[in-house]
């Protein structure tokens, strides 16, 4: 469900912060609705590009290295 969601409107997601409050805008998390979990995935162009499903009680920032960002 949650990724057919993601599918048809991929820029209605947050955006991740970076530290400093800086925002990483071609990555972004939809939470699912059943499980404390979220999915983490990226925009390239007209890739969807999905990193991982996290449980929401763990720090997002350091996840962004399956993107190649730094936190």
């Amino acid at each position: 469900m949650v990724l057919a969601q993601i599918k048809e409107r991929p820029t209605s997601a947050g955006h991740i912060l970076n530290t400093g409050s800086a925002i990483a805008a071609d990555i972004r998390r939809k939470n699912l609705d059943s499980f404390p979990y979220f999915v983490l995935y990226g925009l390239h162009g007209d890739l969807l590009v999905f990193g991982s499903i996290i449980p929401t009680a763990s720090d997002p920032l350091m996840w962004l290295k399956r993107f190649g960002k730094d936190a």
